[in-house]
């Protein structure tokens, strides 16, 4: 019996810091050259979900990533001058779970010659 009462109680431990601690996950973006797919520095992120607002650059690989996200459906925006913004809705993110995105920017267009 005390051998019981021994390795229940870690379990039980165990358990209830599963479910105190938060249930998040997080999104991992890189940003491609729509005709080399070179890595593209310094591409604005925003990612918007239900009262989240995460603001970052693209580092020198092209990418970023937003931890500690609470599970649900976000947005995520790209914008880069000479490109035209790009905007993803309906990313959903759960709960232990990385969201990785690969997406490539489309260049704007300044007039036909």
């Amino acid at each position: 019996m005390k051998r019981l009462v021994f390795l229940l109680i870690p379990l039980a431990a165990v358990l209830t810091a599963m479910f105190l601690l938060p249930q998040t996950g997080s999104i991992r973006c890189q940003v491609l050259d729509p005709d080399t797919s070179a890595p593209i520095e310094g591409v604005e992120v925003v990612i918007e979900g239900d009262g989240v607002w995460v603001q970052a650059d693209t580092d020198t690989a092209g990418w970023m990533e937003a931890a500690n996200l609470p599970g649900g459906t976000y947005r995520i925006q790209f914008r880069e001058p000479g490109f035209k913004k790009l905007e993803l809705s309906d990313v959903q993110v759960q709960a232990f779970e990385t969201k990785e995105i690969v997406t490539r920017l489309e260049r704007k267009i300044h007039g036909c010659y």
